[in-house]
């Protein structure tokens, strides 16, 4: 049985609207996400939830986030706080002409957004924070006992999240805090199998010798995030060779992305990390309306019977997957694969 660890006050971050090029469509990282999740590995019996002692994440976030980009968030909370009402980026500072950005509001999201998916409302700082604490509290579990599986349910999700920026859902990088954890253990690998690329686990750990990143996902040539998840990304000069990214064709079906995991995890054996994080993405599936895999439901319990089978000790970081309907479904698919 798993230990789930939930993200405290999730719920507070709940945008209703997001912008899908020319349409305004209802935002799909919704507060059900996590509970459907939670109440479905409950009633099977899969899962057990774990109430950690709740730590400070200063020291966590602090190494894998600038100082600047940490003190905006609470700021732009603020601010959509005294607006009523979520804020959105709507100005992008990409030019050096363009440095005398404004302290205000929009100037911030301006300067730390990647995109227009991820607004900043009254309860998306302390979402945030509470979701990296999941995250932070998984970690220190399995530093305690490496023999559990622990499964932070962290919502919003992180991968999108870089050192000093926001997209994608994410607005703190919740798999990287993890790691930063573990590492006092050893060097730590993070296996990303989300459809869309972890660029923003990619650029904390770009130049990073004790953290090796492996991703699986839909080329960045067609998907997003698009200016990351090349397969010449490979690390930084400090770091050269620690990124392994795998860019998949639309249509990639099970045999073909377990033939790539397969190869990845070659490369995650020869690195010997002491632990591994998995950031969990269920948007590789067939019907989800973010994807487009051929991933059928069968698929998940080979994946992470493969994933299992490096007999490490692992930690589970919940990323996307906005199918509703079938996501409980695949999460118990995942967790049965494990072994659970």
């Amino acid at each position: 049985m798993i230990k789930l660890i939930e993200t405290i006050g999730h719920d507070r971050h709940a945008p209703e609207v997001e912008y899908d090029h020319d349409r305004v469509i209802p935002y799909r990282e919704t507060p059900n996400r996590a509970e459907l999740i939670r109440d479905y590995l409950l009633e099977l019996g899969l899962a057990e939830i774990f109430a950690p002692q709740i730590s400070d994440p200063s020291p966590s976030l602090s190494a894998i986030h600038t100082l600047p980009y940490l003190e905006a968030l609470p700021r732009l909370s603020q601010a959509a706080s005294e607006a009523g009402r979520y804020l959105y980026p709507y100005i992008f500072p990409v030019r050096p002409s363009m440095e005398r950005i404004p302290d205000l509001p929009f100037g911030l999201l301006g300067r730390h957004s990647i995109d227009v998916g991820s607004p900043v409302g009254p309860g998306t700082w302390s979402a945030a924070v509470a979701a990296a604490q999941a995250a932070i509290a998984a970690a220190d579990l399995l530093v305690t006992d490496p023999t559990c599986l622990p499964y932070a349910l962290c919502r919003p999700p992180g991968h999108h999240s870089g050192r000093d920026f926001m997209g994608g859902y994410c607005y703190l990088n919740n798999a990287a805090a993890a790691a930063q954890r573990l590492k006092s253990r050893g060097r730590v690998a993070i296996i990303d199998i989300d459809y869309h690329h972890g660029n923003g686990t990619q650029d904390i750990f770009w130049d990073d010798p004790d953290v090796f990143f492996l991703s699986l996902h839909g080329d960045p040539q067609f998907e997003y995030p698009n200016y990351a998840g090349f397969s010449d990304e490979r690390g930084g000069v400090l770091a050269p060779g620690t990124i392994l990214n795998c860019p998949l064709p639309r249509l990639t079906n099970a045999d073909q992305y377990l033939a790539t995991l397969t190869r990845g995890l070659e490369a995650v054996i020869r690195y010997s990390p002491a632990t591994i994080v998995v950031s969990l993405g269920f948007d590789t599936y067939r019907d989800d309306p973010l994807s487009s895999f051929a991933l059928d439901l069968d698929a998940f319990p080979k994946i992470a019977h493969r994933i299992a089978s490096l007999h490490l000790p692992t930690l589970l970081i919940q990323e996307g997957g906005y199918a509703s309907d079938v996501l409980p479904r695949l999460a118990a698919a995942f967790l049965e694969g494990w072994g659970i």
